[in-house]
């Protein structure tokens, strides 16, 4: 769920808050698209404690709900850049906003490794050596091929290295190491993978004959829409201005540390221009496992597709089999499937996305809601001190599909300590994650253990944010 690189210079500036110069205005709540009072204060609620907490504060949270229907709700508070030297002061999150996502990025990778194979580029079965142009193999199982489908289910016995790798000469090397793979045969053990993903990018470059960021918008982000990029340079100066800077704050310090995405840094700090246009050599530059930087808005339409099943604006853009092998279970925790938890949190993997199962037990668990009862599909992620999550239920009565998108873009020490009652999630996300499904499930909504949204009423509103 997590991809860590060693912090650059740049990254490590320290900023205060408070007992220090940087004075920050009052924090406004924004809301859009609200058609209920009461959901709409509840949120604005939420998001003033969770962000002003003294003992566990965070930088800002920007969330957004949507019904089968088509109604959409977001609200959003605090700052995209704290900065005693900016002529404005410390900014704010707004609407368009754009945050480095992080694990969330795969689930992207996987939609886009889907469409390749649904357009039969990939085959998610096939020996994934014959796009790498080397062998992949595991030193200890030399006969067992590693394949898109073992990586996407995290079954693929790779574990990590550091990244990103410099150019293709040292991932053919990553590949050979021992070091970097699991004393398990690849299939039989469920362990996340960061680098794995850096390998399928590669694999997927050479099946579309473009580099990852092109083929990322060709066979994702353009046909929905986005304006989402892996490359922070390939931002427009409008997204460059609205990115916002991933943050964490030491324990009792009134300090906060900018770690990624930090004003006038480098957009390509580790990766030279040879390596970004080099085609299957070495996809890892790009940051495949965690570098996508996206709005919120832009989450939603990746959550729309997947609640419509995978079609999108009257055409078919997953086909009906890839939808089936996104959310069948491709894993799921047991004696005799067993795997590497994180904490308790992941119970059951499909196809580059968790199956949120409804457990809560003694080593934590993936409840989503203190009630129960609620399944759902998505991906969370967590790096530099960002926390975020896109969830979705979907199923043959489209007007009862859900989904939920939630990014926090800075933590502080006491925040990411503070462990959930019912669950392995940090103690802030199950309180952003219970009142974003009081949204969309509200009580007795609930069929089969899936969550059901509310009865269809109003479309999408178009008026501007109330802000509080």
């Amino acid at each position: 769920m997590s991809d860590r690189r060693p912090p650059c210079s740049l990254q490590r500036r320290q900023l205060l808050l408070a007992g220090g110069g940087l004075a920050l205005p009052a924090l406004s709540v924004q809301a859009q698209g609200f058609n209920d009072g009461e959901a709409r204060q509840a949120a604005v609620e939420l998001l003033r404690a969770l962000i002003t907490d003294l003992e566990r504060p965070l930088t800002g949270a920007s969330l957004a709900w949507m019904h089968g229907d088509g109604r959409v709700s977001r609200a959003w508070a605090g700052w995209r850049t704290l900065s005693a030297d900016h002529p404005s002061g410390s900014l704010p999150l707004e609407a368009t906003s754009l945050f480095r996502v992080a694990s969330i990025s795969k689930l992207a990778l996987a939609l886009a490794a889907l469409r390749l194979h649904d357009a039969r580029l990939l085959d998610l079965d096939a020996d994934l050596s014959t796009w790498l142009r080397h062998p992949l193999r595991h030193p200890r199982f030399p006969n067992t091929p590693v394949t898109a489908r073992l990586i996407l289910s995290h079954r693929s016995s790779l574990l990590e290295t550091p990244m990103p790798l410099a150019d293709g000469d040292a991932f053919r090397r990553a590949l050979t190491q021992p070091a970097n793979w699991s004393p398990e045969e690849p299939g039989r053990h469920f362990r996340y993978s960061n680098f794995a993903h850096a390998v399928l990018a590669t694999a997927m470059e050479s099946a579309a004959r473009q580099p990852f960021d092109a083929l990322m918008q060709r066979w994702l982000l353009d046909p929905l829409g986005m304006g989402a990029r892996y490359s922070a340079a390939a931002l427009n100066a409008a997204q460059r201005d609205q990115l916002a800077t991933l943050y964490r704050k030491p324990d009792r310090s009134p300090q906060w540390q900018a770690q990624m995405d930090a004003r006038g840094e480098p957009a390509h700090p580790y990766a030279t221009a040879s390596a970004l246009a080099a085609v299957g050599e070495n996809a890892s530059v790009h940051s495949p496992q965690g570098g996508l930087r996206s709005s919120v808005p832009d989450l939603c339409r990746i959550a729309r597709l997947l609640m419509q099943q995978g079609r999108w604006e009257g055409r078919r853009l997953l086909s009906a089999d890839s939808m089936v092998q996104l959310t069948r279970p491709h894993w799921t925790w047991g004696p005799d499937s067993p795997g590497e938890t994180a904490g308790g949190l992941m119970r059951s993997w499909g196809l580059g996305c968790q199956r949120f199962t409804d457990v809560s037990d003694a080593r934590g668990g993936d409840r989503l809601h203190s009630r129960g009862g609620i399944r759902a599909f998505g991906h969370l992620g967590s790096a530099y001190g960002l926390h975020s999550g896109l969830l979705f239920n979907t199923g043959d009565n489209a007007d009862l599909n859900w989904g939920v998108v939630y990014v926090v873009n800075g933590t502080s020490q006491g925040a990411q300590e503070s462990a959930g009652v019912y669950s392995s999630l940090r103690r802030f996300e199950e309180r952003l994650l219970e009142i974003l499904l009081e949204f969309v499930v509200p009580p007795g909504a609930q069929r089969n253990g899936i969550g059901a949204a509310l009865t269809p009423s109003e479309g999408p509103s178009s008026a501007p944010p109330e802000t509080t």
